[in-house]
């Protein structure tokens, strides 16, 4: 049993099954309660009758939780084996309350199987699958398996009228502060985060910033090239397509609503890979798994402060691709920063060092850090204004 958390990743893995002679059985394409059961069934009959030595059954995550699915896998005789893919995020509830535990063989794959802020989850997972027993770090994997990357801070300062609201955001926060402090749950606490965190992920000046970006090169001359928006308001990938559309760039968006259709995802990842389409416009779909090799270049307007993304998202634009020549990655990061007159406010400085992490963590790897346009120099702005 081989699960993934997406549509993509399970066509993914039935592709790479295929190449050690064997083919998957894909319970996710579509299929309903009904299929599933039919299709489980008769891998159970071939392993019954001989008729096969192995089974290879793939599966999204959401449906290895469902009890009906673990019930009808528990009862075919025969060892099991389960490989979670992202397996970081099985420490939801839902995994958590309802392990497989009948799979004598597990293994978890995760390029961060800790899951920040949540050391019991972590604990629970590794409960499970087990102690890590192999790790291969980034700074490894880059000149083996991974390219090296050229790294750009592109600060964009918020408006007056953001910087404002995010100060009331902070001030509503702080009163509640408490709450963070003792871990207690608060919906309307979580709300205001999540809304402080849109100022900085949905700043207006970050379009304009992009579309500067790709008038350099000019709209003939992009290939290979992926933009991130935030997923936390459609408008914002909206704008972005609209950019793209009158510059006349060939884009297509890739969201999960594309992704419910497993063909139509086909033909947008093959038609990108071919350069059919210049652009890919992405919110959180593309952050995990996911092999698209040919990417050269990212645009990231939006990032959350959880480190996973961070490693997830170099991961997809550093993977080698010997088909188009590609030696390295670029990575064009868009941060937030205060108005010029406003940057010794206490809640600007917070804002600055919240960046800061992110681009720090970027930097350090990037084979451009000390150049003269590399991020050395935003690196020391940002630390001098916290």
């Amino acid at each position: 049993m081989i699960a993934a958390p997406y549509v993509p990743l399970v066509m993914q893995w039935c592709d790479e099954v295929a190449l050690f002679g064997v083919s998957a059985t894909n319970l996710s394409d579509g299929a309903g309660p009904a299929d599933r059961r039919r299709l489980i069934s008769a891998a159970g009959r071939r392993l019954a009758m001989g008729l096969s030595a192995t089974e290879i059954l793939v599966v999204s995550h959401d449906i290895l939780t469902d009890k009906a699915f673990q019930s009808q896998i528990e009862a075919i005789e025969a060892k099991r084996v389960l490989i979670a893919d992202e397996m970081h995020n099985l420490g939801s509830a839902g995994f958590l309350g309802a392990q497989p535990d009948f799979f004598e063989f597990r293994l978890g794959l995760s390029a961060t199987p800790v899951r920040q802020y949540d050391p019991e989850g972590t604990n629970k997972l590794f409960g499970f699958f087990g102690q890590p027993c192999f790790e291969f770090s980034i700074d490894e994997a880059i000149g083996v398996c991974l390219v090296p990357y050229d790294y750009y801070v592109e600060r964009v300062e918020l408006t007056h009228d953001e910087m404002e609201t995010f100060k009331a955001l902070s001030e509503q926060i702080r009163k509640l502060g408490w709450k963070i402090e003792q871990g207690v749950k608060d919906a309307h606490l979580d709300n205001l985060l999540r809304q402080r965190r849109l100022v900085i992920e949905t700043a207006a000046n970050k379009l304009a910033r992009l579309g500067q970006l790709l008038d350099v090169d000019g709209a003939r001359h992009l290939r290979f090239d992926l933009i991130y928006a935030t997923d936390k308001a459609p408008s914002q990938l909206d704008a972005v397509n609209d950019l793209l559309r009158t510059r006349g760039v060939l884009y297509h968006q890739l969201t999960a609503e594309e992704t419910r259709d497993r063909r139509g995802t086909a033909t947008i990842l093959a038609n990108y890979q071919s350069g059919d389409l210049q652009v890919l416009t992405a919110k959180r779909v593309l952050d995990e798994g996911v092999n698209v090799p040919q990417i050269k270049r990212a645009f990231i307007l939006a990032s959350t402060t959880v480190e996973r993304q961070w490693v997830q998202r170099r991961g997809r634009i550093l993977r080698k691709c010997d088909a188009i020549g590609k030696s390295f990655g670029v990575i064009h990061d868009f941060v937030a920063m205060p108005p010029a007159e406003m940057v010794q406010d206490p809640d600007a400085k917070k804002l600055v060092a919240g960046e800061l992490r992110r681009v720090h963590e970027f930097a350090r790897l990037a084979r451009n850090f000390g150049a003269a346009d590399g991020p050395i120099r935003a690196l020391e702005e940002m630390q001098g204004l916290t």
